[in-house]
């Protein structure tokens, strides 16, 4: 019998190589994990318009909720209760620019991987909600909502299947009429 698989949050490199340069466990698995697939569609708002068309893009986008909690760690060095804030900044990274002034770059990548369930993207958003504090208002314990952006090449590719672009020219409509 196998023991309990942690998730984890992987720092990828920037150079698209998607190598794990960092790996942050979490403290609590989620609860639950909500996976939207979106297509791009558009036209077909408003009677005389043409259908809706797929414009090529799809992406992918997870979300859910971790929990991090310091209320049972003991006190730091001079006795102070330890902030939960030194284990969400960890995930908070994500969500932050990178350099500053012109050397600014974007956020660094993610991957969520879980199971069988591994997300690759950027953390779009990322909510942090304080609800235990010791005495002196130290926060002991923190829910993060997170979700993470995926742009999946094969979706924005289309490479095979429904609404794959086809090759050479579109059909004529008589041929489109015939079903050929």
């Amino acid at each position: 019998m196998s023991g309990l698989t942690k998730a984890k949050l992987y720092r990828l490199s920037n150079d698209r190589s998607d190598t794990r340069q960092e790996t942050i466990p979490v403290q609590f698995n989620p609860a639950s994990l909500r996976l939207t697939i979106s297509n791009n569609t558009e036209g077909g708002q408003s009677t005389g318009r043409q259908a809706r068309q797929y414009t090529g893009n799809a992406s992918t986008e997870l979300s859910f909720d971790l929990v991090f909690d310091t209320a049972d760690e003991g006190r730091g060095p001079q006795g102070e209760p330890v902030s939960v804030r030194s284990k969400t900044a960890r995930v908070e990274q994500f969500v932050l620019a990178q350099g500053t002034g012109s050397q600014r770059q974007s956020p660094p990548r993610v991957e969520f991987e879980w199971g069988g369930l591994s997300v690759k993207g950027v953390i779009s958003s990322l909510t942090v909600e304080m609800d235990l504090f010791a005495m002196d208002g130290t926060p002991l314990r923190a829910k993060m909502s997170v979700s993470i952006k995926e742009q999946d090449a094969r979706y924005e590719l289309g490479q095979a299947g429904p609404g794959a672009p086809t090759q050479g020219a579109a059909p004529t409509p008589e041929a489109a009429a015939s079903g050929g």
